[in-house]
């Protein structure tokens, strides 16, 4: 499988040594030397289809979205900066987020063992594969130090060639990983990133709210408010109206758009979203936005 988890940084680095560039370039507009950097790192890489980008900088007073490449190689139909795609691990920022707002919340601790959070299913299955879950708190799983396998090992990768419309559940894909993985030590230990890790947080969420994943992390994290009209929980919840279409995303040559998304619906992913709504949550993350009050107990 191809990891696109390097390209964004190399983006960001080309992004800004053009925009403080005082060559040649110097005297073209910010925006167009930004889609200098789209297009130069498309050419560089024949195999990515299509790149969209939000960057917004208020000391440098950006405000700016752009694209390049097609919406699937198809159709080659341009790609358009307002495009939704599933954003696969990204989701982890907004699980870990709503987490902290549980413990913001007093409904939690993040110290406490997820064996009192877990549902009954998942526990089990966890402990029968010899994980000590009354050991592992919800702040090993939320920085990857739980000691906590990642399921997307070749076996399940294979598996999700084979049948790419497989109906998973979040359980299916934890007792997938503890049959083909087995504990990678104790908690607390070592940095180890966990895509089951994140599956687990998710259940956490339904768990402690008595709703699906999808509708945890909107209300926890006040989607409305932030007025992210173009983020939505793949299945779970509905397309918002008047979006843009989705963007075919590959697994090596296979288009992944018409795949059965529970394979990466439950934690580890399962937003989508553009670009915009993307860069406007994270600005209001780091702005303190997402979270209304200050955590008022000692627990978190």
């Amino acid at each position: 499988m191809r990891s696109p988890r390097r390209r964004p940084s190399l983006l960001l680095v080309g992004c800004s040594a053009l925009l403080f560039t005082t060559a040649s370039l110097a005297d073209i507009p910010r925006e167009q030397r930004l889609q200098i950097v789209l297009t130069d790192f498309l050419q560089e890489r024949p195999t990515v289809p299509g790149i969209m980008v939000r960057l917004r900088s208020d000391t440098m007073g950006l405000d700016w979205m752009g694209a390049a490449g097609v919406v699937d190689r198809e159709s080659g139909t341009p790609i358009r900066p307002d495009q939704p795609a599933r954003l696969a691990s990204t989701t982890k920022t907004y699980v870990a987020a709503a987490v902290l707002r549980l413990a913001e919340q007093g409904k939690l601790a993040l110290d406490d063992a997820i064996s009192s959070h877990l549902s009954k299913s998942l526990n089990g299955i966890l402990q029968a594969d010899g994980y000590r879950t009354g050991e592992i708190t919800v702040r090993h799983l939320l920085t990857h130090t739980g000691g906590i396998a990642d399921h997307l090992v070749d076996a399940f990768l294979n598996a999700l060639v084979t049948d790419p419309m497989r109906d998973w559940s979040a359980e299916g894909i934890i007792a997938f990983m503890t049959g083909a993985t087995d504990p990678l030590g104790p908690p607390g230990t070592r940095f180890l990133y966990s895509d089951g890790g994140y599956i687990l947080l998710g259940d956490i969420l339904r768990q402690a709210t008595g709703t699906s994943i999808g509708a945890a992390v909107r209300q926890l994290l006040r989607f409305e408010e932030l007025r992210l009209q173009a983020t939505w929980w793949e299945v779970m919840e509905p397309e918002p109206a008047n979006v843009a279409p989705r963007v075919s995303q590959y697994f090596f040559d296979a288009d992944t758009r018409d795949w059965n998304p529970s394979f990466d619906l439950y934690g580890g992913g399962g937003l989508v979203a553009t670009m915009p709504d993307v860069a406007k949550f994270y600005a209001s993350l780091f702005a303190g936005r997402v979270s209304p009050t200050r955590p008022r107990c000692g627990r978190c």
